[in-house]
């Protein structure tokens, strides 16, 4: 009964694909992937097994599509670097309250599940960091070369980027240090900058 399910045609529409995953992504977030079943979605989704297979053949595609949807949130971010209508402090504050709501919306706990259960789309994880890495590096290049920032390996300044984000996800982190993501940004925001500006 299951190959039958995974043979049949799929249902091209990726509006209706999109709204299931809005419909299910809080699950993800706040539950992880670990027991998910396809009774689990279909459930979720009110709807029946056999309803959820002319959308989505297997779990892993409803996991990509769910990847998918965050990451082109998480895109948004290159817009706001590379916009040069903004000064660089300008566009650095934007980013930061750009991505702490993208950010907080993934949980560790989905990002660890994803890691664990589908090597192959981490990849794309992957990919996005080294592509953000790309993007900020040459966001603080154009800094120090306009003598608006220190000169210091940008390497290492989008690195702690990377770290910060990756902390930003994590409740533990900001429960133990009794942090909203509000305040670490501001927190983290003055200290880069009172330590990167030139005065």
């Amino acid at each position: 009964m299951g190959r039958k399910a995974l043979t049949r045609n799929r249902k091209q529409n990726p509006k209706k694909r999109r709204e299931w995953i809005i419909t299910l992504y809080p699950y993800f977030r706040d539950q992880g992937l670990r027991d998910l079943k396809m009774d689990k979605v279909a459930n979720l989704l009110g709807k029946s097994k056999s309803t959820v297979y002319e959308y989505f053949s297997t779990k892993e595609e409803i996991v990509a599509e769910a990847l998918a949807y965050k990451m082109e949130a998480l895109m948004g971010f290159e817009s706001i670097v590379s916009n040069q209508n903004l000064s660089l402090e300008d566009r650095y504050q934007q980013l930061m309250h750009y991505m702490i709501p993208v950010l907080t919306d993934i949980s560790s706990l989905l990002m660890e599940d994803i890691k664990l259960l589908f090597p192959k789309l981490w990849r794309q994880v992957d990919a996005f960091y080294d592509h953000a890495s790309t993007v900020l590096e040459t966001y603080y290049i154009e800094g120090m070369e306009k003598g608006v920032f220190r000169k210091t390996r940008p390497a290492l300044l989008s690195l702690s980027d990377k770290f910060f984000f990756s902390a930003l996800v994590d409740p533990t982190f900001l429960k133990e240090n009794n942090l909203k993501p509000e305040e670490a940004f501001q927190e983290y925001f003055e200290l880069k900058f009172k330590g990167l500006l030139i005065v």
